[in-house]
């Protein structure tokens, strides 16, 4: 969610009535605004504390200012409960809050209930209704870990009630609890300060209420959605409960062979019949990206390209696994230059001095084979090759972070940290993820981040790591095909993609290239 206009720098001189503050501007000018926060926001009014602003030109508006972050304890906090909303939608469509993405329709404030609104509606024709209540969370006493409510409350144990109504009636119910701060690895109910909260999330809990929180990256320029982060005492879906499942702290891991045939948010663990099946389908990829490298060429259609590695796959009793994928129509994604990720092929020929990414996935047997390449089109600009090796030096140091007892926010911190270094910038709206019997499962495996945060790694853990890196800033947009993801300054991004599987010394890359071309030689332009 990006603020349409820059935010206005300003130091808080008090908070008053719930729904008003004063402040100093840079300039000296001292302004009274409006707080889009009727809460107690506990801990985030001390006088003198360091605030942004929006300005509104707006007529019907007394106040022309309104109160957006604070900063707090180090960190930037938004506080405008009118923007969780948006917020959670986008971190659904990004796939951070279990298996909603795939849900066909999202509606927002639908009548439910005694006479109640539910923040999102999610239907579908084979899963049914999902119903959403999102929660604005801010309140953190201790570091690392946030907490709601932040003060007694009776509409929420209402909303838990109702929540839990809904799943009785055979649907799913899901409270998404929104942090507005980057600076926590964990969420938690509070119980001291509302019990009777407490108590109606632990009454919902066993009803089969779901339970899920995302931490935002916040800035004066924008809050968005930064990926899913640990529920303490997690509240697993109705049909979990009957299922073999192994807690490690506030993470649910389960055996793979008694999950079921859905991402449910719990992380499976496979055994050497599934390493087996990955290998095999990865390779039959890794053999298939090979193939491509005599065939990216200047005058090369993408469209050619994705002919390929269907006939490719049909040859060697592979399945395509994004034709037809929520409605994608071809057998790969090819992203060419400022493409991030999930270009869609068509007839327009590659140029000499493009790059490109080729993503592939093959479902062989039911396993699903899942890496991604760069290639380079006839020789390439300087700037180009350096993106491209920073890219897959990133690739491999994350991969070197895994191992039993780390945690997936080790993956990130070591890409970020070399990306960096390299002035680079790595992109946050995509993300790794378990891949198996699903193609995409629990965990999300963020490219950025500290090692403290995220699930700890086990031992049959099977995800892909596939960070995207930027030569400039590293915002990204989709366009209006619902698919194609681009840099907003056009800057040229780069994607290098294994799967690997946990070990118990390391990790087990599946997806290695039998010909020794995962890296394609690169010609540079001007070189002899």
């Amino acid at each position: 969610m990006n603020f349409p206009r820059p935010l206005v720098p300003a130091t808080l001189v008090q908070r008053y009535k719930r729904f008003l503050f004063d402040a100093i501007l840079a300039d000296g000018t001292a302004i009274t605004g409006s707080c889009p926060n009727t809460g107690s926001m506990r801990g985030l009014t001390t006088p003198g504390s360091p605030v942004w602003l929006s300005e509104h030109d707006s007529p019907t508006r007394k106040y022309r200012h309104m109160l957006e972050i604070v900063e707090a304890d180090g960190t930037l906090v938004g506080i405008n409960t009118g923007l969780p909303n948006r917020i959670a939608e986008e971190a659904i469509m990004a796939g951070q809050v279990g298996d909603l993405h795939t849900y066909g329709t999202l509606r927002r404030e639908q009548r439910y209930g005694r006479n109640s609104r539910i923040d999102i509606l999610l239907s579908d024709a084979e899963k049914g209704l999902a119903y959403v209540e999102v929660k604005n969370v801010h309140f953190s006493r201790v570091r690392g870990l946030a907490e709601f409510p932040d003060s007694p409350t009776q509409r929420g144990a209402k909303h838990l009630e109702e929540l839990g109504d809904m799943v009785e009636a055979g649907h799913r119910a899901i409270m998404l609890y929104l942090i507005q701060r980057g600076d926590c690895s964990r969420f938690r109910i509070c119980r001291e300060l509302d019990p009777v909260y407490a108590r109606a999330f632990e009454r919902a809990s066993a009803r089969g209420v779901e339970a899920y929180a995302v931490k935002c990256a916040v800035s004066p320029a924008q809050i968005l959605a930064a990926g899913p982060i640990v529920v303490d005492e997690p509240v697993p879906a109705v049909y979990e409960n009957r299922l073999k499942q192994r807690k490690s702290g506030m993470v649910t891991y389960i055996e793979a062979d008694a999950a079921p045939y859905k991402n449910t948010g719990v992380i499976r663990l496979y055994g050497p019949e599934g390493f087996e099946g990955m290998r095999k389908a990865c390779q039959v990829t890794a053999r298939c990206l090979d193939e491509l490298v005599a065939r990216v060429s200047p005058g090369v259609t993408t469209d050619e390209i994705d002919r390929f590695v269907f006939e490719f796959g049909m040859d060697h009793g592979a399945l395509p696994a994004t034709l037809n994928y929520r409605g994608y129509t071809k057998s790969s994604c090819t992203s060419i230059n400022h493409v991030v990720c999930h270009g869609i092929p068509n007839d327009k020929p590659l140029r000499e001095g493009d790059i490109v990414n080729i993503d592939v996935t093959y479902v062989v047997d039911g396993w699903h084979g899942d890496s991604s390449r760069m290639y380079p089109v006839g020789e390439i600009k300087r700037a180009a090759e350096r993106l491209l090796d920073v890219t897959h030096e990133c690739l491999m140091r994350g991969i070197a972070a895994v191992r039993p007892g780390a945690r997936t926010g080790a993956i990130g911190e070591a890409i970020q940290a070399y990306a960096e270094a390299e002035r680079c910038s790595v992109v946050r709206d995509f993300c790794g993820h378990g891949v198996g019997r699903l193609f995409h499962d629990a965990p999300n495996i963020l490219h950025y981040g500290s090692a403290n945060d995220g699930p700890e790694l086990k031992e049959g853990m099977i995800f892909t790591i596939e960070p995207m890196i930027n030569l400039g800033r590293p915002h990204v947009k989709v366009l209006s095909d619902g698919w194609t993801a681009v840099t907003r300054d056009r800057s040229l991004s780069a994607q290098y993609e294994h799967t690997v599987g946990v070990t118990a010394d390391g990790c087990e890359i599946f997806t290695l290239s039998p010909a020794g071309l995962f890296k394609p030689g690169i010609h540079v332009a001007g070189d002899a």
